[in-house]
């Protein structure tokens, strides 16, 4: 069973993610560092600024995201979700948190 603050975590994460298909900043303005994110996907600068960016692009293209399950260690969330843009891909994100908000994000897909 997870902790508050675990959840707390969890929906941070998937508020980020929603983002993505609504366009709305707000979660990633709430929840994403400033200042200190480093973002390990190539396809995208580090910082707050180049994800906020990037949300128009990911609208007009269609982009829907369904999450399937999340996982929380530590200071780390791992969702599992099926996104739809430029295809279906399965996509794993990790985002690690630090003082509740995200400072790292990793992804894989297929």
């Amino acid at each position: 069973m997870r902790s508050k603050n675990q959840n707390e975590l969890v929906h941070k994460a998937i508020a980020v993610l929603e983002s993505f298909e609504s366009g709305n900043s707000e979660a990633i303005t709430a929840y994403v560092h400033p200042n200190r994110y480093i973002q390990h996907n190539q396809g995208l600068s580090d910082g707050r600024a180049a994800m906020l960016g990037a949300l128009d692009h990911l609208k007009e293209v269609g982009t829907k995201i369904s999450n399937k399950r999340a996982l929380v260690d530590g200071d780390y969330v791992v969702l599992h979700s099926i996104y739809e843009f430029f295809g279906p891909k399965i996509i794993i994100d990790i985002f690690r948190f630090e003082d509740g908000l995200i400072v790292e994000h990793w992804d894989n897909m297929q």
